[in-house]
């Protein structure tokens, strides 16, 4: 599954959880007009989903395969561009 649909059936689910839904409407938004979405949206998008319930959700909806197919391109993304914190720990 790609980013645009991943964040499409996400915006979908998160109908019950305002703020989710509205950074999903809007990362899907930016995807569907060919621009970039920083990983900052993604990264509150699951923490709103996560806190208000529509993961668990999402959980017990989906096959475990079918959950891992719409939140692994999510998540890949923000894998990609967050910026990794290096300590000189020496």
């Amino acid at each position: 599954m790609d980013l645009k649909d991943a964040t499409l059936i996400f915006l979908s689910e998160s109908v019950d959880c305002p703020t989710a839904a509205s950074l999903a409407r809007l990362a899907f938004g930016r995807l569907w007009a060919g621009h970039e979405v920083d990983y900052r949206v993604f990264d509150e998008m699951l923490g709103e989903a996560s806190t208000h319930g529509v993961l668990e959700a999402m959980r017990n909806k989906y096959n475990p395969t079918a959950y891992d197919a719409i939140l692994t391109p999510i998540t890949d993304e923000i894998g990609r561009q967050k910026p990794i914190r290096v300590s000189h720990s020496f």
